[in-house]
């Protein structure tokens, strides 16, 4: 599978990853490649290999985040490979896709969190990748952080699928 990674005006990527809920709602998001592009090229790589079908919410927490990326469900688990940090100047807005990781900056490995709110305290210290895109017609529950945390609390522990991108 190709990707086109290539970044328009706004630094967000031509290709398009699309993750459908095991509750029927899609989400879709862009890549940030110029800000974080080993990250970026990890990330489709999983998507590619199909890492992420299957794989559930362990983490969702209303008005902050809903996370997955552990293959064990247990938020300990990950791919084995470890990222080098790639900080960048993205805001952790509601709608950013960025990489969970420890304490040390550089173990970001294949778990990633959605932001549902806005929390600035995440600026510079987690490698923001993506933006949801198209958010209203994609999912319109999503539209606000309120709605966030209620529809993606509904997903705990329910597959995420990432069906890949184009």
């Amino acid at each position: 599978m190709s990707f086109d990674l290539t970044p328009d005006a706004e630094g967000l990527s031509n290709a398009v990853s699309t993750m459908t809920l095991e509750t029927g709602g899609v989400l879709k998001f862009r890549f940030y490649t110029n800000d974080a592009p080993t990250t970026v090229n990890r990330i489709t790589q999983l998507i590619s290999e199909g890492y992420y079908n299957g794989i559930k919410f362990h983490r969702v927490v209303p008005g902050f985040v809903v996370q997955a990326g552990d293959p064990s469900g247990t938020g300990s688990g990950g791919s084995g490979v470890k990222l080098k940090a790639e900080f960048n100047k993205r805001k952790h807005l509601p709608g950013i896709l960025s990489m969970a990781r420890t304490s040390d900056p550089n173990s970001a490995d294949s778990q990633f969190f959605i932001m549902t709110g806005t929390h600035p305290h995440l600026d510079g210290r987690s490698v923001a990748l993506a933006q949801r895109w198209r958010l209203p017609r994609d999912l319109p529950e999503l539209a606000h952080a309120a709605d966030a945390d209620e529809s993606l609390r509904r997903c705990e522990n329910r597959n995420l699928l990432a069906r890949g991108m184009g």
